[in-house]
C-alpha cells in the first residue's frame, strides 16, 4: 500500500441537505447513515464527519511541508497520531 493510500473511501464526501447521510458522489457510495448521530446540542457532528477526507489530506500536506522545510522530528506528535488513528493504526 502506498504511503498516502488509505483504507477509507476517498473524498470529497457530501452531507445531504437534510443532514441524514454522508456520501461520496464520485463513487456513488453512501458513507454513513447519520440519522442517529444528529444531536440538537452538537449539530456540527455530521458536518465534521463529512469534512474528514479534506481534513485528512490537509493534515498530510502539512506534515509533508514541515518535513520538507524542517524535519520529521518537527511534526507535532498529535498530527502523527491523528493520521495513524485515521488509518486505523491506533
Amino acid at each position: 500500500m502506498d504511503k498516502r493510500e488509505t483504507k477509507f473511501t476517498p473524498g470529497p464526501w457530501v452531507v445531504t441537505p437534510d443532514g441524514w447521510y454522508i456520501y461520496a458522489p464520485a463513487f456513488g457510495t453512501k458513507i454513513a447513515d447519520c440519522r442517529y448521530a444528529i444531536n440538537r446540542k452538537y449539530p456540527g457532528n455530521v458536518a465534521l464527519l463529512g469534512a474528514a477526507p479534506e481534513m485528512y489530506k490537509a493534515l498530510e500536506d502539512c506534515i509533508e511541508q514541515i518535513t520538507a522545510l524542517c524535519s520529521a522530528d518537527d511534526v507535532p506528535d498529535s498530527a502523527k497520531a491523528a493520521i495513524r488513528k485515521a488509518k486505523g493504526e491506533l
